[in-house]
């Protein structure tokens, strides 16, 4: 049964349709054809019934802003109508409202003109305190009303990275303006990590900034083609040289072999490694002027560390990292594609030597400005001792005018680890994309967001990002430009 009363009115017209009429003084009137049944008229009103409601919710929101505000009149009070009555003041006085044997009693002064009257009236009744009760809300019970508050964030010569999701504002950031370069980007897989790294480098390479991108599944090799960048393929017939240096300065020498000794500990098992033995043959390879892997595995005799080793002269590895090419740095976009080391097992000192060699070159020259994406950054957390290289990496970072972009799904990974937890607070940028519900509580041990906020993180969709920056933090739409479609959405 509908929830409503109407009306029939029944024509004589042979042509006539039924139809309704809904009006503000009649109600809902049925209008129908004389040989129409009422069953009939009753299954046409209550299929419409829908839209009849919503037509007099209309009408009856209607007739409460069109209130006269006159002597009986009827308001409603907390689900009961009360009559409107005036005590009339001679005397100027402020219109107050109060609640007393069951009427509306408006104090209103006398003079004043009929519309002045009602706008007075009017005015004190909505802003009537008939409760009279007042309670402390507390800061935490307070932020849930205003999840993301901020104040506009806009570097003067910062990239444009999208739009405020709560005031529309355009948002720019540079990184270089902020306490430190380096940048966050986490989210679970298909959330749209990839996307936004690829408008960041873009944007920044436009700037006329360095971009070196450590990529271990050739997600931005199309990026470096289009902006006429530069690709290193690393495979057994494109491998590298690891033992390269080309200072001849002794520190120097000597941090490389530090890096070296890291680089070949992925490759020999816990029990069998020496690190004194390692370090001693690798001082006598570098004195001897000719450091290649033959003349390593001759210094290491018939210890067990020859035999594991082989593996990257000799064995199944041989050519990835027994090669004679250099890394140079002299292309201003570098992708360093590690898609054809299929395994683990070769892409993890990959990224480690290539991280490494490329934090050494930076070193030479930190005139200009450079940002470093490492992706799947969370495999450089597996061993401690890259895990602490990884660290003063990012510490470091500023001194050298390099960012560090650290672009990874597995977030847990940094927040379960010591190493990991300080790569994130040694990021001014962190871009959070949609989150598993696994690791929210994890998240709120290190950003600072309720719990309203943490639950809008695992629903976030494509391209929606929580921005913190600088101590302040809010929700952002990422925005795609017409002419960046085909650069970004290259795969």
């Amino acid at each position: 049964m509908p929830q409503f009363q109407y009306q029939i009115e029944r024509s004589r017209k042979l042509t006539a349709s039924t139809r309704i009429t809904i009006s503000e003084k009649k109600g809902v009137i049925v209008r129908a054809p004389f040989w129409v049944p009422e069953f009939s008229i009753r299954n046409f009103v209550e299929e419409r019934s829908d839209w009849i409601m919503g037509q007099l919710a209309r009408i009856n929101k209607k007739k409460i802003q069109d209130k006269k505000y006159e002597e009986g009149e009827l308001h409603l009070f907390f689900g009961k109508e009360y009559p409107l009555t005036f005590d009339h003041s001679t005397t100027p006085t402020r219109t107050q409202v109060s609640i007393f044997d069951e009427k509306i009693i408006v104090k209103i002064f006398s003079g004043h003109e009929t519309e002045k009257k009602k706008s007075e009236t009017k005015d004190a009744i909505l802003r009537c305190d008939h409760l009279n009760e007042n309670k402390i809300l507390q800061s935490t019970a307070a932020s849930y009303l205003m999840p993301f508050v901020s104040k506009q964030l806009s570097d003067p010569n910062g990239i444009f990275m999208g739009v405020n999701a709560y005031n529309n504002s355009l948002v720019f950031i540079d990184p270089f303006t902020s306490r430190n370069n380096n940048i966050n980007i986490f989210g679970v897989s298909g959330s749209g990590k990839s996307v936004t790294a690829k408008i960041l480098m873009n944007r920044l390479f436009m700037r006329g900034i360095q971009i070196i991108v450590i990529d271990p599944e050739g997600e931005y090799v199309e990026l470096a083609r289009s902006l006429g960048g530069e690709v290193i393929q690393f495979s057994r017939e494109n491998g590298i040289n690891p033992f390269f240096i080309a200072s001849s300065e002794e520190n120097e020498i000597l941090d490389h072999i530090s890096t070296i000794k890291t680089f070949l500990k992925f490759f020999i098992p816990t029990h069998h490694y020496e690190g004194a033995i390692l370090d001693e043959c690798l001082i006598k390879l570098y004195d001897s002027g000719s450091p290649n892997f033959s003349n390593l595995l001759e210094l290491l005799g018939e210890h067990q560390m020859r035999k594991d080793l082989s593996v990257l002269s000799t064995g199944s590895l041989r050519g990835v990292f027994n090669s004679e090419r250099k890394l140079e740095l002299t292309n201003d976009m570098i992708v360093l594609d590690l898609h054809d080391l299929k395994k683990d097992e070769k892409r993890e000192p990959a990224m480690y030597l290539l991280t490494s060699l490329i934090w050494n070159l930076v070193n030479k020259n930190n005139d200009k400005k450079r940002m470093l994406f490492i992706d799947e950054a969370h495999k450089l957390l597996a061993d401690p001792d890259v895990a602490l290289f990884y660290r003063e990496l990012v510490k470091q970072a500023r001194k050298r005018n390099v960012g560090v972009v650290s672009v990874t799904q597995d977030v847990e990974d940094f927040l379960k680890n010591e190493y990991g937890k300080a790569i994130i607070t040694n990021s001014e940028t962190k871009i959070l994309l949609k989150q598993s519900y696994a690791t929210l509580t994890d998240i709120g041990t290190i950003y600072p967001m309720t719990d309203e906020e943490k639950t809008n993180l695992g629903h976030l969709g494509i391209g929606e990002v929580v921005l913190f920056r600088e101590e302040e933090h809010t929700r952002l739409n990422i925005v795609v430009l017409p002419h960046e479609k085909s650069l970004v959405f290259t795969r």
